[in-house]
This record gives structure tokens, sequence and C-alpha cells, in this order.
């Protein structure tokens, strides 16, 4: 009886020991998995990061595209003393969008204001 008390134990250890075994490589694969997943996520987040610089600079690129015929026709008018004004002004008329006399008004409004509106002193 002694003998097989001491097989049945050592079969116990040896199953206790092949179970601490399996219990060690599953913790062992599930840090191998989180590490995988952590390295996954930063990786994630590092290329959305890239993205989102990406986008703000396209963005920026953008606008100031879409600002530069304003602000060349702001610079355009500022040098040639109103000349857009009249070209415009004439083009309505000859293109039939407004009657000549129309045109005609405008286009002494644009003189009269250029010469005593607004930005101007009375020294002028």
């Amino acid at each position: 009886m002694a003998a097989t008390t001491r097989k049945t134990s050592r079969t116990s250890s040896s199953a206790k020991g092949s179970q601490n075994a399996d219990r060690d490589e599953r913790a062992e694969t599930t840090e191998k998995t989180a590490r995988a997943r952590a390295a996954k996520k930063a990786e994630q987040q590092a290329k959305h990061d890239d993205r989102a610089e990406g986008l703000e600079e396209l963005r920026t690129t953008a606008l100031a595209a879409a600002k530069l015929p304003i602000v060349a026709g702001r610079e355009a008018v500022r040098t040639a003393h109103g000349l857009p004004a009249y070209v415009g002004v004439g083009a309505l008329a000859v293109a039939g969008v407004v009657e000549w006399p129309v045109a005609a008004a405008a286009g002494a409004g644009v003189a009269v204001l250029r010469r005593w509106g607004p930005g101007h002193s009375e020294s002028d």
C-alpha cells in the first residue's frame, strides 16, 4: 500500500507541475499578447498623429490658396487707382447686365469716393 501511495503522490506532484507549467505558459502568452496589442496601439496612434499633422498642414495651405485671389485683388485695386472698378462696371455695361447710364453713374460714384470718400483727408 505504501508503494501505491508514493506512486499516487508522485503522479499528483507531476500533475501539479504540469498544471503550473500550463498556467505559466498561458500567463506568458497573455503577457505577449498584451505587449503586442500595446505596440500595435502605439503604432496606430503614431500614424494618427502623423495624419492629423498632415491634415493641419493641408488645411493651412488650402486656406492660404483660397485667400490668394482676395489678397491679390486688394493689392491690384490699391495700386491700380480704381482701374479694376472701372473695367468691371464697363464689362457689365457691355455684357448688357446693366444699362450704360447705370454703369456711368457707378463709375462716377467710384471716382467721387476715390477722391472724397473715406480714408482721404481734407488737405488732399
